[in-house]
């Protein structure tokens, strides 16, 4: 009987560091695919393109459930970025000029000017919806 203790408790630990390191790789990939706010100032305006600014923090679960389910989806993302420059901001290391009350926060920038601004979690239809609503 013991033996299966352990050999349950050794699976569970594999899967977990798998899930985990799985998890963090994820992370970096969707970091990776995003500007810091300065480097999108610059990109937009070279580009002459507005900024698509997603503001989050490590302690907001909305957050994770927006980058996770909504911004990694790629039709999602790729309409981000023909659209727009792409810039990813955690309030808990960047700093930005932007002020925000709530997490999640969305704010599309142009010409260094605030064009629009939202907050909170929609699934991924309501959040194109949104996404394409939005005149410059």
């Amino acid at each position: 009987m013991r033996k299966y203790v352990y050999a349950i408790a050794i699976v569970i630990g594999i899967a977990l560091i798998f899930f985990g390191l799985n998890a963090n790789s994820a992370n970096k990939s969707f970091d990776s695919d995003w500007y810091s706010f300065e480097e999108g100032l610059k990109i937009s305006k070279e580009e002459n393109k507005p900024m698509f600014v997603f503001v989050t923090s490590p302690n907001c679960p909305f957050c994770a459930k927006m980058r996770d389910e909504v911004l990694s989806d790629p039709e999602v993302f790729e309409y981000i970025k023909k659209n727009f420059v792409p810039v990813y901001v955690d309030v808990s290391k960047d700093k930005t000029p932007i002020k925000v009350f709530a997490y999640p926060a969305f704010v599309v920038i142009y010409n260094e000017k605030i064009v629009d601004a939202w907050g909170g979690y929609a699934a991924k239809e309501l959040f194109l919806k949104k996404l394409k609503s939005i005149k410059i």
